[in-house]
């Protein structure tokens, strides 16, 4: 399979002076976004990076789960047997 190699660049452009796009390279989780700014508006760099920061960390939950489960750990299972002690 042949590599590639991901880079990422973001332009305000020639109407805007602020930069709002976001973008997230993650080789190793194969994950690469980019959040598109409001075009100006108010809070547009915010809401870029909020929804950026909840995607990215959304998934490595979800990918630190899956791997978990598929080496036959249970963190949730786990959690009751160990609250259901107490």
């Amino acid at each position: 399979m042949p590599e590639a190699t991901a880079v990422g660049r973001s332009d305000p452009g020639v109407a805007r002076i602020r930069n709002e796009d976001r973008f997230h390279i993650d080789d190793e989780l194969g994950l690469y976004v980019v959040c598109d700014g409001m075009g100006g508006r108010p809070k547009g760099h915010w809401a870029a990076q909020l929804a950026l920061s909840t995607l990215v960390k959304e998934v490595a939950a979800q990918r630190a789960s899956f791997e978990q489960a598929k080496h036959g750990q249970r963190p949730a299972e786990d959690a009751r047997r160990d609250l259901a002690a107490l």
